[in-house]
């Protein structure tokens, strides 16, 4: 998207919502297909449309603009500069661990990193955003029947990928540790009863992080890169093949069938996400990966996937260390001065 071209207010307009992106524009839902599951990955745009089989190799960059023609809304302009200032002074004069914040023990060396644009981030920040931004959404993921998992859940799988490959036979209980099947048994979240969509980020060759959206209804995983020119999809293909393989297993073992009828064996299709913001610098793929299964979960409200900027991730990262800052650390400090 060509920044170029907005205007003032528009800008504005971006910065303020991307801040507040509970709430939810309208909906860009994926239409639902009947093709053939297939061993091979396949681009698709936001909206759902894709390029498929012999289409591939013709119509590798062609993705659809996931734009629409609604004016943007107009809001105040938003001013974050005397917030960001006050928390940077804290941060940088208090010293110290904050101790079960959110369930994590925080230095604050942690949410000075979280808002550096460009600035890698460790998997206890992935961990942390997983978390903070599925209990902000609780109530809509669970209407949507989406739930939202930990990096773990991702790593693990690739962890299992050698002795997956290796097993001749039953390779479903190569999947069978109770920890896995627990993230998509939990009462209120299983999957396949209660939940359909999985979200969980994961990261490819230690220095690249992605958001999967898995489907149990569309049986495939959609890859949600926040720089899809760093890989062919041959190379996605590569890196997701043996989860796309074992998702099946997991299905099986986890899941009820649909009203007795068994769940297919085939491989969940692999598609990539097109159209939406591309994120070439280095070190921010976390954080916007985050931002992307968010929005997507959400049926892709403003500023839309293909709405953000180098300018307006700058701004989310802040906005992210400064609402963990103020929903788990001013609690406890707040919870001990009141006692």
């Amino acid at each position: 998207m060509d920044d170029e071209g907005e205007t003032a207010d528009a800008v504005s307009t971006r910065e303020k919502e991307v801040i507040e992106v509970a709430d939810v524009g309208d909906d860009t839902s994926d239409e639902e297909s009947e093709s053939e599951h297939e061993d091979e990955s396949v681009q698709v745009d936001v909206v759902g449309n894709e390029t498929t089989g012999s289409e591939k190799d013709n119509d590798e960059d062609k993705v659809l603009d996931v734009s629409d023609s609604s004016p943007c809304k107009t809001t105040e302009k938003h001013k974050p500069v005397e917030r960001e200032e006050e928390l940077a002074a804290l941060l940088l004069a208090k010293e110290g661990m904050h101790l079960n914040a959110g369930n994590y023990d925080l230095e604050n060396q942690f949410f000075l990193d979280l808002a550096t644009p460009e600035k890698w981030v460790s998997t206890k920040h992935m961990e942390a955003l997983v978390d903070y931004v599925g209990s902000r959404h609780e109530g809509e993921l669970r209407e949507r029947r989406c739930l939202f998992l930990p990096p773990w859940f991702a790593a693990h799988l690739q962890g299992k990928t050698r002795a997956f490959n290796a097993a001749k036979c039953n390779k479903g209980r190569v999947l069978g540790d109770g920890r896995l099947s627990g993230f998509l048994t939990k009462e209120g979240k299983k999957w396949g009863e209660h939940v359909d969509t999985l979200y969980s980020p994961m990261i490819w060759g230690g220095n690249h992080w992605v958001g999967l959206c898995i489907s149990l209804v569309d049986w495939r995983v959609l890859v949600l890169d926040p720089n899809p020119g760093l890989r062919e999809m041959s190379e996605v293909w590569e890196l997701m093949e043996t989860v796309a393989k074992m998702l099946p297993y997991l299905v099986e073992k986890v899941c009820t069938p649909v009203k007795d009828k068994a769940y297919s064996m085939d491989p969940f299709a692999v598609e990539r996400m097109g159209g939406a913001y591309e994120n070439k610098r280095s070190g921010d793929c976390g954080p916007v990966s985050i931002k992307f299964m968010e929005l997507h979960a959400l049926g892709n409200p403003h500023p839309r996937m293909d709405g953000l900027t180098d300018r307006l991730v700058d701004i989310m990262r802040k906005q992210f260390a400064m609402d963990l800052y103020k929903d788990w650390v001013v609690p406890l400090y707040m919870g001990s001065h009141n006692e």
